[in-house]
């Protein structure tokens, strides 16, 4: 589960304090983002209790994100992407 924090981590090269909260958060929002995911109140959750993980997909922007802004930088790309996740599907009509 913290391999994909982990290279992160280490191209920050963030103080032992700040990996492990780093560490910390990585293995709390994945239960948060399932115990949401189980719920059935209004938009949120599918009432299906479906376990999050971490996967490779933004692990390279993550990086990219880390080299050019460090962390600020990582944080406001990782709001933004869980913004554009929630947002509803578009249907184009031909």
């Amino acid at each position: 589960m913290l391999i994909y924090p982990l290279p992160i981590v280490n191209e920050v090269g963030a103080a032992i304090t700040l990996s492990a909260n780093i560490f910390g958060l990585a293995l709390i929002s994945p239960g948060i983002a399932t115990l949401l995911q189980g719920l059935r109140k209004g938009p949120v959750g599918s009432g299906f209790l479906c376990p999050t993980n971490h996967t490779a997909v933004c692990l390279a922007p993550s990086l990219a994100a880390v080299m050019f802004g460090e962390l600020p930088l990582l944080f406001g790309m990782t709001v933004f992407e869980g913004v554009i996740e929630c947002l509803p599907p578009i249907h184009v009509s031909e």
